[in-house]
C-alpha cells in the first residue's frame, strides 16, 4: 500500500512538473520570459488572450518589477483597444486597462500601480458615462480582485497550473506551428482590435452595432444613477488623492462617443444624467486638487461633437477612420487625446478642452445645439435609434 501511495505522489509530482514545464516553455501571457516557441512563430513581446483571466494577468505584470513608467493607462475596454503604449514616442507605458473596468475597481488599479508596481510619473484614467447604471453587480467583491489583495505566488500557480491556460497553450502553439496565430495583445497590455479574428463586420452604414455594448440597464437601472456616481466617485477621489499624495500626475479624461449614442441617451431622457456625470466629476476632482501632495490632477473631456463623433460609417469592415463602433474608439483617438493632455507640439487644440471649460453655459448649450443639429440631419438613424430606445424600455 505504501509503495503504491508512492508510486501515485511520484505520478501526480511528475504530471505537475510536464504541466509547468510545458507552461513555461509556451509562456502564452508572457508573464515569465520563458517562451521557447520561436519568435517567427510567436513574438515574445506577445501574449493570447487571457479570457477571464485577463484581471488575473494584468495584476501579475503590474507587481512584477520592471523599470520605472513614464505613465500608465488605466479605465475600461475603451482604454484597452485604444491607448497603444508602442505608440508613445520617447516614453514607457503599461496599458492597465481591464474589460468592464469601473471607477470603484480602476480604483483598485490606480493603488496597485502605485503601491507594488514600478514607479510610475504619470496616470491617464479614462472613465464612462455607462458604468454608472445597473444593479449591486456592477460592484466586484473585494475579496475576490486580484488588484485588492494581491498574492503574486498564488496567482502565478493558478495560472500555471489552470486548465483554460493550458488550453490556450496548445491552441496557441497549435495555431503558430499553422501560422494561424493571430498577435491580438501585447505584453504592455494593449489589445490590438484591427488584428482580433472577428468573422462578421462591426461597422455598417446607418446604425453602426450602436446596440452592441448597449446595456439594457442604461433604462431600467436609471433610478440607480445617483446613488452609483456618489459611490464611484468616491472611490475615484480616494484614489486620486493617494496620487497626488505620492506625487503622481494624473489626467481624467472622457473619450468621445459617436453622436448616435449621444442621440440615444438624449431620446432616453438621459440627458440630465449626462450633463450631471461631467459637473459631479468636476466637483470630486476639485475636493481631490485640495489634498495635500505634489501629484497635478487634470480633466479633459473629448466628448463633445466635431470630425471625430460625426464622421458617417461606411459600409466596408472596419472603414470608421476613429471608432470600431459607435462606443470604443480607435487608437488614432488615443494619439489624438494624449497629445493634447501632454501638449506636445502636433497636439490639435480644437480637439478637446478641460472639463471645467465644457461646463460653462455657453458650452453646454452649444453641445445641445450640435446634437440637434445632428439629429435634424440624420433622420433614418434617429428614427432607428427610437425604437431601440422603446425596446430598453420593454
Amino acid at each position: 500500500m505504501r509503495a503504491y501511495l508512492l508510486t501515485l505522489v511520484a505520478a501526480a509530482l511528475a504530471l505537475l512538473l510536464l504541466i509547468g514545464t510545458f507552461q513555461v516553455a509556451v509562456d502564452g501571457l508572457g508573464l515569465f520570459g520563458t517562451r521557447l516557441v520561436p519568435t517567427g512563430l510567436f513574438p515574445k513581446d506577445f501574449r493570447i488572450d487571457a479570457g477571464g483571466d485577463d484581471r488575473l494577468a494584468k495584476s501579475l505584470e503590474i507587481a512584477r518589477p520592471r523599470g520605472d513608467l513614464d505613465v500608465a493607462f488605466v479605465g475600461s475596454s475603451r482604454v484597452q483597444f485604444s491607448f497603444d503604449p508602442r505608440a508613445l514616442a520617447n516614453a514607457r507605458g503599461y496599458n492597465a486597462a481591464v474589460r468592464g473596468g469601473r471607477m470603484i475597481e480602476n480604483g483598485w488599479v490606480v493603488r496597485e500601480l502605485l503601491e507594488r508596481g514600478p514607479k510610475v510619473r504619470r496616470i491617464v484614467w479614462n472613465i464612462d458615462f455607462w458604468e454608472n447604471f445597473g444593479g449591486d453587480e456592477i460592484f466586484l467583491d473585494p475579496k475576490s480582485s486580484p488588484f485588492l489583495h494581491p498574492r503574486p505566488v498564488l496567482s502565478t500557480l493558478r495560472l500555471l497550473f489552470s486548465y483554460d491556460m493550458v488550453r490556450r497553450n496548445v491552441n496557441a502553439l497549435e495555431r503558430a506551428a499553422r501560422g494561424k496565430l493571430r498577435h491580438v495583445y501585447t505584453t504592455d497590455g494593449f489589445l490590438r482590435v484591427e488584428n482580433a479574428a472577428i468573422h462578421a463586420p462591426i461597422d455598417f452604414v446607418a446604425m453602426p452595432s450602436l446596440r452592441n455594448y448597449l446595456d439594457k440597464s442604461l433604462v431600467s437601472q436609471r433610478a440607480r444613477f445617483n446613488a452609483n456616481l456618489v459611490r464611484g466617485l468616491s472611490a475615484m477621489q480616494s484614489a486620486l488623492e493617494e496620487a497626488r499624495a505620492r506625487g503622481v500626475d494624473v489626467d481624467v479624461v472622457m473619450l468621445p462617443e459617436h453622436a448616435a449614442r449621444l442621440a440615444l441617451y438624449r431620446e432616453a431622457g438621459l440627458w440630465p444624467q449626462w450633463e450631471e456625470w461631467k459637473q459631479e466629476t468636476a466637483a470630486m476632482i476639485a475636493r481631490a486638487r485640495q489634498a495635500p501632495g505634489a501629484g497635478r490632477i487634470a480633466a479633459w473631456d473629448f466628448t463633445a461633437l466635431g470630425p471625430v463623433n460625426t464622421a458617417t460609417f461606411p459600409p466596408e469592415q472596419y472603414g470608421h477612420p476613429y471608432f470600431f463602433e459607435t462606443l470604443h474608439v480607435r487608437p488614432s483617438v488615443a494619439k489624438k487625446a494624449f497629445a493634447r493632455i501632454t501638449g506636445a507640439p502636433d497636439a490639435e487644440a480644437d480637439f478637446g478642452r478641460p472639463l471645467e471649460e465644457s461646463l460653462s453655459a455657453d458650452a453646454r448649450a452649444k453641445e445641445r445645439a450640435d446634437l440637434a443639429a445632428w439629429m435634424e440631419a440624420h433622420p433614418a438613424e434617429v428614427a432607428d435609434i427610437k425604437l431601440l430606445v422603446e425596446g430598453l424600455k420593454k
